[in-house]
């Protein structure tokens, strides 16, 4: 008897957790993932990759004594820092002031969103012009403000990022901004060490050419337990190695569970490609499930780098599968590595709920098997419609 995809949801949710990288969750994970993969009879390989292994165990904040709550920011460093807080909201503020031996609050136009890493391929050029003056002006810590009420995502997560800082939530960031000049005290107790993680890659052999790669993120952010974001994905990934297992085929399977999807790095520098990098000529699709599966959430696919025949299949997939929706191409998850190399490439994910992820609210809970169900049997469609065909039958042509 097949395991219904939500009892993998359950296991890498619930029993499991938080499996960002350099973490035991984000190891456990990994080993479960190659343990079911074994268990359906694929060949398997793990790509290890060095990684930073950091923890927080406590970060506090006071103001003229009173504690306010605040939560160190991943890979902070560590930081013991007494001064006054000086609010600042824009870039032309950040760029005029002062900043060496004060404890920054940022807000407004410096905490629209979350940073981007120095590393990350995606990073913009105000974000650079804002990392560059901190990390010159070294100030003693930054506090930011979360933009969204109650919330606490952190803003910064990056570990080349060499500067102390943690995020507020927007009610305690309104206090700060009250008490610019106030003298304020933090201390972040953290620990970094150098860790690993890996990607896990199992195979079905076809008997003609070409190969299609199916993929899903297993790790996460920090403080969530990551059921849609991205349990679902994997559960989908396991639940279609486990059923085409048993299905003869032509073009060639391989099962690709990432790590290390929530903290880019280039492509060129992951270790899958740099091991398949020469071979994607002989991909003929990459279709990768990241995000979907909330019950108040709607179902959505998109194509990128697909020629009109590719596109019409995909829709044809789509008309099949009701309540799935068409949504406009988006770069960020596991199918940029494919399709900015020119491979056909399919991305599902989900529309609404959008601040459910990487949260600690993105539990079991909100998950629903239908939706798993109805993304498995999509793609297991899809797989069959291109099994046989020309690795180059789906590109766009070149000229």
């Amino acid at each position: 008897m097949e395991t219904k995809p939500i009892e993998h949801v359950r296991v890498l949710s619930s029993d499991i957790g938080c499996r960002m990288i350099g973490t035991p969750g984000n190891q456990a994970a990994a080993a479960y993932i190659a343990g079911e993969f074994q268990r359906f009879g694929l060949a398997v390989e793990t790509l290890p990759f060095p990684c930073p292994a950091w923890s927080s165990e406590k970060t506090s904040l006071s103001v003229n004594g009173q504690a306010l709550p605040a939560y160190a920011n991943t890979f902070s460093p560590a930081c013991d820092a007494a001064g006054p807080l000086l609010p600042l909201g824009s870039m032309a503020e950040l760029e005029a002031a002062d900043l060496a031996g004060k404890i920054l609050v940022l807000y407004g136009e410096l905490a629209l969103g979350p940073l981007s890493a120095k590393g990350f391929f995606f990073a913009g050029e105000q974000d650079l012009k804002r990392i560059a003056r901190l990390e010159a002006q070294q100030p003693l810590a930054v506090l930011v403000t979360n933009p969204m009420p109650g919330m606490r995502w952190r803003l910064i997560e990056d570990p080349d990022f060499g500067v102390p800082s943690a995020t507020v939530t927007l009610e305690v960031g309104r206090e700060l901004v009250k008490c610019g000049g106030t003298a304020a005290h933090i201390r972040i107790a953290a620990h970094r060490a150098e860790g690993s993680s890996a990607h896990v890659v199992a195979r079905l052999p076809g008997t003609g050419s070409g190969r299609i790669v199916l993929c899903a993120h297993y790790d996460t952010k920090l403080d969530t337990p990551g059921a849609v974001d991205n349990a679902c994905g994997v559960a989908a990934l396991l639940a279609l190695a486990e059923r085409l297992a048993r299905v003869p085929r032509q073009t060639a399977l391989e099962f690709v569970a990432f790590s290390n999807e929530e903290y880019y790095t280039s492509p060129e520098r992951d270790v899958y490609f740099q091991a398949n990098g020469e071979t994607f000529r002989e991909i003929s699709a990459a279709i990768n499930m990241d995000g979907f599966g909330n019950l108040v959430s709607v179902t959505n696919i998109a194509a990128f780098a697909a020629s009109e025949q590719f596109e019409a299949l995909v829709e044809a997939a789509r008309l099949c599968s009701p309540g799935v929706i068409r949504t406009d191409p988006w770069p960020s998850s596991d199918h940029y590595l494919f399709f900015s190399h020119g491979v056909p490439s399919v991305a599902i994910s989900g529309t609404g709920a959008v601040s459910l992820g990487h949260t600690p609210e993105d539990s079991l809970e909100w998950v629903s098997a239908k939706k798993l169900e109805t993304v498995v049997s999509l793609v297991a469609g899809l797989i069959a419609e291109l099994d046989g065909k020309d690795p180059g039958w789906g590109r766009v042509q070149e000229g």
